[in-house]
């Protein structure tokens, strides 16, 4: 499936498979900053409370569901280094707290071949 609501195939998302989809990639992103790119299908599929199958359908390859993650990862630090500085653009304190979670952010990736050298 697509970010634009539509499966692989390219018909529209039922409403079931909208709700999986998300489902998947946040049950992903948390098996990811545990496991690394060794978390399984198995894995992500339990912590979302859907089968195997409903993985596949939405992310055919591994490589889909890594994108799906780091997409969802990196809108959560936009939103979030947004809020910040719309409180402020020149506190100090402020453009720590922001350094601070893209550091935060870093972290998720360690452990799935995404570390900077």
């Amino acid at each position: 499936m697509t970010e634009s609501g539509q499966d692989t195939a390219g018909g529209p998302r039922s409403t079931d498979a909208q709700r999986n989809h998300g489902r998947v990639v946040a049950a992903a992103a948390e098996a990811l900053r545990e496991h690394g790119s060794g978390a399984s299908v198995r894995q992500i599929a339990g912590r979302a409370g859907v089968g195997k199958a409903a993985v596949y359908r939405s992310f055919p390859a591994k490589d889909d569901l890594l994108e799906a993650t780091t997409r969802l990862s990196l809108d959560e630090l936009r939103q979030r280094t947004a809020g910040a500085l719309r409180e402020t653009e020149t506190d100090p304190v402020t453009w720590r707290r922001c350094g601070e979670m893209v550091l935060r952010e870093r972290g998720k990736f360690t452990g799935c071949g995404w570390e900077s050298a």
